[in-house]
C-alpha cells in the first residue's frame, strides 16, 4: 500500500514537473518572428561519442568564465535562462572533480548536455535532421531561447551536445554566428570506447549505443567492430561538409590526446581562436590540472580488439 502510494506522488511529481517546464518554455520562447542579437555567439562542443567530449566540457567550464548549462538546468530546463538570471554561478559552483559516467557528472553545477532541452526543438528519432526537416518556428523560438541564455549568464554560452553535430543544417541556419569545437581521437582507442560502452550498458557488442548518424540503417548491418568505426567516421564526414557550408573559420579543433597531455596548452590556443572572433572570455580563477591520465588499456574481448585493430588499419 505504501510502495503504491509512494509511486501516485512520483507520478504525480513527475507530471507537474512536465507542466511546469512546458510553461516555462513558452514564456522563455515567446516573441515575434524577429531575429534577436547575441551579444556573444553560441559555442558548440560536437564530435563522435566517446571521443573526450565530457572531459573538454569541463575543462572549458573551469579554465574559462564561460555560460553553459548544468546538471540543474536538466531539471528545469524549459526556462533555462531564469535559473541563470536568478541563481548566477560563482567560481567555486563551477569546480569541477573532472570524473564522468557516459557523459554523466557529478553535482548540481557540473556540466549537462541537457538533451531535454533540445527535445523542445527537434525531434527524438531519426536524431539526424536535414534543413528541410525542421520546423522553422521550433528554430525561431530556438534562436531566442539561447539569446536569452546568453544574456541572463552575462557570459558566451558554451554547449555541448553531440546530437547538435546531427542537426547542423537547421543549427547553422539558425545561428549563422555560431562557433564549433570539434572533439577528436584515435579511432582505434574511440572505437574501443564505443564498444566498451556497449558491452557494459547493453551486455552485448552488438546492439547499438549513442548517436545515429543519417547512415544508421546501413551501419546496423556490419559487424560490431564495423559499426563503431564507421559510426565515427560519419559523424565527422557530416561535420566536415556543413564546415564547408558555414565556413572553416567557424571550427576549431582539439584532439583529445593534445588535451590530455597539456590542456592549459589547449585552452590557450582556444582563446587565440575566440579572440580572432572578436570573443574575450575571462579567465577563471580556478587551476585546471597539468594533464589526465590517458587509458590506452585493452577492455574488451580480444577477439574483438584484434577484429577492431585489424579493420582500422584497413
Amino acid at each position: 500500500m505504501i510502495k503504491k502510494f509512494k509511486s501516485h506522488i512520483c507520478r504525480i511529481l513527475q507530471l507537474l514537473k512536465l507542466s511546469t517546464n512546458r510553461v516555462l518554455h513558452v514564456i522563455e520562447t515567446r516573441g515575434k518572428n524577429e531575429v534577436p542579437s547575441f551579444e556573444y555567439p553560441p559555442i558548440f562542443i560536437i564530435g563522435p561519442p566517446r571521443s573526450g567530449s565530457t572531459l573538454l566540457f569541463q575543462v572549458m567550464v573551469n579554465a574559462f568564465n564561460v555560460n553553459y548549462t548544468t546538471n540543474a538546468d536538466a531539471s528545469w530546463y524549459g526556462g533555462i535562462s531564469f535559473r541563470k538570471r536568478f541563481f548566477p554561478l560563482s567560481d567555486a559552483d563551477r569546480k569541477t572533480d573532472f570524473n564522468s559516467t557516459h557523459g554523466q557528472t557529478n553535482g548540481r553545477n557540473s556540466p549537462h548536455e541537457c538533451g531535454e532541452y533540445w527535445y523542445q526543438f527537434f525531434r527524438r528519432s531519426p536524431q539526424y535532421v536535414p534543413l528541410e526537416e525542421a520546423d522553422e518556428k521550433k528554430m525561431n523560438r530556438l534562436r531566442r531561447s539561447l539569446q536569452r541564455m546568453t544574456t541572463a549568464g552575462k557570459a558566451p554560452l558554451l554547449f555541448k551536445n553531440m546530437n547538435c553535430a546531427l542537426r547542423m543544417e537547421p543549427l547553422g541556419k539558425t545561428c549563422p554566428e555560431a562557433l564549433y569545437i570539434v572533439t577528436h581521437r584515435d579511432t582505434l582507442w574511440n572505437a574501443h570506447s564505443l564498444l566498451q560502452v556497449r558491452k557494459k550498458v547493453n551486455g552485448e557488442y552488438v546492439e547499438w549505443w549513442s548517436m545515429e548518424p543519417k547512415e544508421i540503417e546501413e551501419l546496423k548491418i556490419l559487424r560490431p567492430e564495423e559499426q563503431v568505426v564507421e559510426q565515427i567516421n560519419t559523424i565527422h564526414r557530416e561535420i566536415d561538409i556543413q564546415r564547408e557550408q558555414l565556413g572553416k573559420d567557424r571550427f576549431f579543433d582539439v584532439s583529445y590526446e593534445e588535451l590530455c597531455n597539456d590542456p592549459q596548452k589547449v585552452m590557450n590556443s582556444m582563446n587565440s581562436f575566440f579572440v580572432s572572433h572578436g570573443i574575450n572570455i575571462a579567465a577563471s580563477d580556478i587551476e585546471i590540472p597539468k594533464n589526465f591520465p590517458l587509458s590506452e588499456q585493452c577492455r574488451i574481448d580480444k577477439s574483438m580488439h584484434d577484429r577492431l585493430s585489424s579493420y582500422v588499419r584497413k
